[in-house]
């Protein structure tokens, strides 16, 4: 009988440091993330845990696996704070300098 692992925002920090600390590569923590899910034994119960999770399984279609951005998912883990959307999106600045635009009508 196999026993069920609890991963916890712990386990996810200390992968984010050993990435950071360049134990790990991307190519490590993608496969990592990989198999949380496909392992019908490793559990875990928090939205961020599979939120972020999911993003480092598929970072083609979320955020790339750079050191910024771990930084920011080890963040996220510990303070529920997402800012990633905000770090990642190339063109943040447009909307600002659409504001820009109106007031001095261009």
């Amino acid at each position: 009988m196999n026993k069920d692992i609890e991963i916890s925002r712990k386990d996810l920090i200390k992968k984010c440091d050993d990435f950071l600390s360049g134990k790990i590569n991307e190519e490590s923590f993608e496969t990592y993330a990989s198999k949380l899910i496909v392992d019908d034994n490793i559990i875990w119960d928090d939205d961020v845990i599979s939120d972020i999770i999911f993003q480092w399984d598929t970072p083609e279609i979320n955020f790339p696996i750079t050191k910024t951005n771990v930084r920011l998912w080890k963040h996220q883990l510990k303070t529920n704070e997402n800012l990633l959307r905000e770090h990642n999106i190339w063109d943040h600045h447009i909307n600002f300098q659409k504001e820009i635009c109106k007031k001095v009508r261009i």
